[in-house]
C-alpha cells in the first residue's frame, strides 16, 4: 500500500509537469528494485527520509521576448497639457537597427521645442503633465545630443523639433538608441514636448513646461491616419 502510495504521488507529479510547458519533475536519491522512490511522505517538497522531489518551473516565453518578436510599429497621439492648444501624432517603426520617427506637431509657438521620451505614460496629470516623470533613462546617463553617443545620453533624448510660423512641426528622423524592444524600449512610456528649446543643459535641458504628452502603445501597422 505505502509503494502503490508513492506512485500515485510521483505519478500525479509528473502529470502536472507535463502540462504546464517548462515545467521538470526529477527524483533526488535512490529508488528500490522496481524503480520507485523509497516510501516516504512528502512535507513542502521533501520526502522525510531525507529525499528530495524537485518541481521545476522554466518560462516559456519571456515578454521582452515576444516584444522583440512581434513590435514593429507604435504611434502616439499627442493631447495639450494645460491651456495649450497642441496636437499631433508620433509613429515609430523599427528598421533594422534603427527606429523611424515621423510625425506632424500642431498649435507649437514658431521655433524650437524639447521633444523627448519620458519614464511614465501616465496622462492625470493634464495641467502640467508632471505625471510623465522625467526622461526615460534606464542607463543613467547624462542628458545629451539625439545624435549623441549611447553612454553620453538617455535613451529619450530626441533633442527638438521645430515649428514654422504656422505652429507645424514636421518630424522625420531615425534614432540607434531607442527600440520597441529589450531595455531601452519606449513602448508604454510617453513622449513630451515642451514649451521652449533643448539647451542640452543637465540634468534635462532647461526646456520649459510641457505643452503637450501621449503615451507610446503599438500600432496597428494598416492604419494610415
Amino acid at each position: 500500500m505505502i509503494r502503490m502510495n508513492c506512485l500515485f504521488m510521483l505519478s500525479t507529479l509528473v502529470l502536472l509537469g507535463c502540462s504546464q510547458p517548462g515545467t521538470e519533475v526529477a527524483w533526488t536519491g535512490s529508488t528500490d528494485q522496481a524503480g520507485v522512490p523509497p516510501s516516504a511522505s512528502l512535507t513542502n517538497g521533501a520526502a522525510s527520509d531525507g529525499q528530495a522531489l524537485h518541481v521545476t518551473q522554466k518560462p516559456v516565453l519571456t515578454h521582452t521576448e515576444a516584444n522583440a518578436v512581434q513590435v514593429m510599429h507604435a504611434v502616439c497621439v499627442l493631447q495639450p497639457v494645460g491651456k495649450n492648444d497642441v496636437s499631433g501624432t508620433i509613429r515609430f517603426e523599427r528598421q533594422g537597427e534603427q527606429l523611424h520617427v515621423t510625425g506632424t506637431v500642431k498649435g507649437l509657438s514658431p521655433g524650437n521645442h524639447g521633444f523627448h521620451v519620458h519614464e511614465f505614460g501616465d496622462l492625470r496629470d493634464s495641467q502640467t503633465g508632471n505625471s510623465a516623470g522625467g526622461h526615460f533613462n534606464p542607463t543613467g546617463a547624462p542628458h545629451g545630443h539625439q545624435q549623441g553617443d549611447a553612454k553620453e545620453r538617455h535613451a529619450g533624448d530626441f533633442g527638438n523639433i521645430e515649428a514654422g510660423d504656422d505652429g507645424v512641426a514636421h518630424i522625420d528622423f531615425s534614432d540607434n538608441i531607442a527600440t520597441l524592444h529589450g531595455e531601452a524600449s519606449i513602448i508604454g512610456h510617453g513622449i513630451v514636448i515642451h514649451a521652449a528649446e533643448d539647451k542640452f543643459t543637465q540634468p534635462s535641458g532647461d526646456a520649459g513646461p510641457r505643452v503637450a504628452f501621449g503615451v507610446i502603445g503599438v500600432a496597428n501597422p494598416d492604419q494610415k491616419e
